[in-house]
């Protein structure tokens, strides 16, 4: 697992900044890019391409498979957003253990700060003063 590449980095600011601005805007977080950063931080995904296999997947998938999803029943699809949370906090976990690992103390307490106010107060909320305050770190 390679966290430390600078397109990672830019690519987990760009996520951030997006949500913080869907967020002020009334929006909701895009937590499907955030799934699928999960699943190509697990399957070992290298390139920029897997994102594009990733999301073409998905377009083919919404393009000729939205009329069977209009039928699904809601339990089902609960039960697929909860594997897809359970799936996220794993990685999560593992990005914090990397983190104390390598005793990047900053890293590791900006991101647990953030997640825990995105879950207690609002996600918007949550990446908003994480960015600050990591921004804020960062310059000083």
């Amino acid at each position: 697992m390679d966290f430390e590449g600078p397109e990672r980095k830019r690519e987990i600011f760009a996520m951030s900044c997006g949500n913080v601005m869907s967020g002020i805007f009334g929006g909701l977080p895009c937590t499907g890019v955030l799934v699928r950063t999960a699943v190509n931080i697990d399957y070992g995904a290298e390139s920029r391409a897997s994102q594009l296999i990733n999301s073409g997947y998905v377009l083919l998938i919404t393009i000729f498979l939205l009329q069977v999803f209009a039928f699904m029943p809601l339990p089902t699809i609960a039960a697929m957003l909860i594997c897809s949370a359970v799936n996220l906090g794993k990685a999560g976990a593992k990005i914090l253990i990397r983190f104390a690992q390598d005793k990047a103390w900053l890293d590791f307490w900006t991101l647990l700060i953030t997640c825990v106010l995105c879950f207690m107060i609002d996600g918007a909320i949550g990446l908003l003063i994480g960015l600050v305050c990591r921004v804020v770190l960062k310059c000083f």
